[in-house]
């Protein structure tokens, strides 16, 4: 028995899950136990505090203390998932306590860290906003498919796009194929099963549906398999769908204006032939010729003009309504009572809105600043006024970590030695 308990004491003090023991004794809870993860995760607990009462462990944690006398009411395990304070000056967020029944006056808690586990949700959680917002901004209807029973989950924009609401398509597979031109089906399905099988990397088409109106719509549907099930077959595809219809309407003037084109230089070539015969007759022919492809010319610069002009005005459309759908309502939430953190969330959702509408401005920066990944998000916050704390803060790091990047960019700017404010000559070499 004395070799068991040892092990198990063994067992207790090495092992990675921070683990400690609470006992009642009379009207109060004492700490009886703790191992050396315990002591590395909470930091303020040591030989010292063996037996003593919890309330003089847990002195920055009311809610905490108030759960763990809870803790000895009931039997089946219990959880709390809290910000654990040590001191005035440092908080560990994200701990879960798991608390276990031993007996009636004693509890097994262990601790988890989910810091990490939150700070990647709310990371997904932002990046699918800003996904959200660049799709409306481009007016793409959002699909998935679950393959195995058909189902398909379309976007309201998917649907508004062939002049319907989201009531009037049945949400399956087969709504669709019913709507596809005839002489797109076997093309694009041929495409689809390419993809599944593994053929090709993802799905791409440009075919025609039919609208409410009846009129066919060119789209381009793009998408990809993002779910396999045990037997690696695929389970669920998603994708997007653009109206490209006034696309392929500019597609079929220009091929008609080059099928005039080549039907034209094909009569100038039979006269040429027959004027062969003829110097004076061929000179005139080969002169009507050069005025000729001298018009053609020109109309080729005015198509290549206007779609230029087409695509200045596509961006121009996507900067108005970022302008007048979003930043209104970023302005009015401005305008309310928020916290310093909730500031400063607001200012970075501002500066991922400016990337999103200045598509060169990272590739710019990078160029010019040779940064890195880890260093260009630091200068964006020091451009933005951040200290380094509240940078240490906004990206879970150390503040001497921060302090470290710091450095490095002043190194790449050839600021070292230089009496020279970073944020003011990033401010300057940032637009």
């Amino acid at each position: 028995m004395a070799n068991n308990e040892i092990n198990y004491k063994a067992i207790f003090e090495d092992s990675p899950i921070a683990t400690f023991l609470l006992e009642r004794k009379g009207q109060q809870i004492a700490l009886t136990g703790y191992n050396r993860a315990a002591a590395e995760t909470l930091g303020n607990i040591s030989p010292c505090f063996i037996n003593a009462s919890i309330t003089q462990i847990f002195t920055n944690c009311p809610e905490l203390l108030a759960w763990l006398e809870t803790c000895f009411t009931t039997q089946p395990p219990v959880s709390k998932t809290t910000r654990y304070q040590e001191d005035r000056d440092k908080t560990h967020p994200g701990l879960k306590f798991v608390a276990t029944y031993l007996d009636e006056d004693l509890r097994l808690v262990h601790l988890e860290n989910i810091h990490k586990q939150r700070q990647a949700e709310e990371d997904f959680r932002k990046s699918k906003e800003r996904l959200e917002l660049a799709i409306h901004a481009t007016d793409a209807g959002l699909w998935d498919w679950h393959i195995p029973s058909g189902e398909v989950i379309f976007g309201e924009q998917w649907a508004a796009i062939l002049g319907y609401t989201l009531d009037e398509i049945k949400p399956h597979i087969s709504a669709w194929e019913k709507l596809l031109h005839p002489d797109d089906l076997r093309p694009v399905m041929r495409k689809l099963e390419r993809h599944l099988s593994g053929e090709l990397p993802r799905y791409e088409s440009e075919h025609r549906l039919k609208g409410k109106d009846g009129k066919w719509v060119w789209v381009l549907d793009v998408g990809k398999v993002v779910e396999w099930d045990e037997e690696q077959k695929p389970l669920r595809m998603a994708g997007t769908k653009v109206d490209i219809s006034e696309r392929k309407r500019m597609e079929t003037e220009l091929e008609g204006l080059n099928s005039d084109l080549e039907k034209r230089i094909e009569k100038r070539t039979r006269r040429l032939r027959e004027s062969e015969r003829s110097l004076i007759k061929s000179q005139a022919h080969l002169k009507r010729q050069s005025e000729h492809l001298r018009e053609v010319n020109n109309a080729l610069k005015v198509l290549l003009k206007k779609s230029a002009e087409n695509k200045k005005e596509i961006e121009e459309n996507i900067l108005a309504n970022i302008r007048e759908l979003v930043q209104p309502y970023l302005e009015k939430i401005e305008e309310k009572n928020l916290s310093e953190t909730q500031k400063v969330y607001l200012g970075i959702v501002r500066s991922n809105l400016n990337e999103i509408i200045s598509p060169f401005s990272r590739q710019l920066i990078a160029r010019h600043l040779n940064l890195t990944p880890a260093e260009l998000s630091v200068a964006k916050l020091i451009k933005q006024g951040k200290s380094t704390k509240e940078i240490a803060s906004l990206l879970c790091l150390s503040a001497k970590t921060i302090e470290t990047q710091r450095r490095g960019i002043r190194r790449k700017l050839g600021l070292i030695g230089k009496k020279i404010n970073l944020k003011t000559y990033l401010d300057e070499m940032i637009e």
